[in-house]
């Protein structure tokens, strides 16, 4: 309230030092915000930094966006993917996309159509559609048992074959075609 002006003339300096103390309690939130308000003053330093690791570690989807971010921007990719995961893992909507296109580009790292794949369909899951495109472009190019394995681990396994123009792999005596050929 302090920090922002909530119900209160805006103190950043008492606001600060009540960051600074819940922080080296071990608050992540408290970490956020002060890095937050060191950042709007004087940009990313060292003290900015370790206060987004400490938010980070605690489960802050914010922080970890920022420190992936951070890390992109100054060429760290492999850093970076490693970020954006945690980020969207901890529920970050917005690294999600971004976490998805290193996997489908290989940038930071290998290559994983299933993991592009699981990120596209999770955005779902945050209320954005834009990765339906991007997930159905991608599935051409897949199995379907990797397809359904994308979905599993989006937690989307009922929807999947519908949100990507593919069917699930049946036996050879029950399918028309044989699995991994058009329509399948």
């Amino acid at each position: 309230m302090l920090a922002s002006g909530v119900g209160v003339e805006p103190d950043l300096i008492r606001a600060s030092a009540l960051f600074e103390r819940a922080a080296a309690a071990g608050d992540a939130f408290a970490a956020f915000n002060l890095a937050s308000m060191l950042r709007r003053a004087a940009g990313d330093g060292d003290r900015v930094v370790e206060l987004l690791r400490q938010a980070s570690a605690g489960g802050v989807a914010e922080a970890s966006l920022m420190l992936a971010t951070r890390a992109a921007d100054r060429g760290f990719e492999a850093e970076a993917r490693g970020l954006y995961e945690l980020a969207a893992t901890q529920g970050s909507a917005e690294a999600m996309p971004l976490l998805a296109v290193r996997y489908r580009d290989g940038i930071g790292g290998a290559v994983s159509r299933v993991e592009a794949l699981r990120w596209f369909l999770k955005m779902l899951d945050h209320g954005n559609g834009d990765g339906v495109h991007e997930a159905m472009s991608l599935a051409r190019m897949m199995h379907p048992t990797d397809i359904l394995r994308a979905a599993e681990l989006a937690g989307r396994s009922a929807d999947a074959p519908m949100r990507t123009g593919t069917r699930p792999p049946c036996p050879r005596w029950t399918c028309s075609q044989p699995v991994g050929q058009a329509g399948t």
